[in-house]
């Protein structure tokens, strides 16, 4: 079976990072090459690429291949 081309999680209020960050390792350990997280409360957008997350600092996160992208206002619309 393939890997998913892409995930995304969203933060929650009650998340702890380490159990993020954990989370996010396992999709990268199982071939997924595209992993954002994003922070609703700051909105933040961040890339996980292995070992770490990457914010995204300008108005659209994209996957490496720039096949899907959202932009911040999409992601954060009220």
């Amino acid at each position: 079976m393939d890997a998913a081309h892409l995930v995304v999680e969203a933060l929650s209020a009650d998340d702890q990072m380490s159990a993020v960050m954990e989370k996010l390792r396992e999709y990268g350990r199982k071939g997924i090459d595209n992993i954002w997280l994003i922070d609703p409360r700051l909105r933040l957008m961040s890339v996980y690429r292995h070992p770490a997350l990457h914010e995204v600092v300008g108005e659209r996160i994209v996957t490496e291949d720039q096949q899907v992208w959202l932009s911040r206002d999409e992601i954060f619309a009220d």
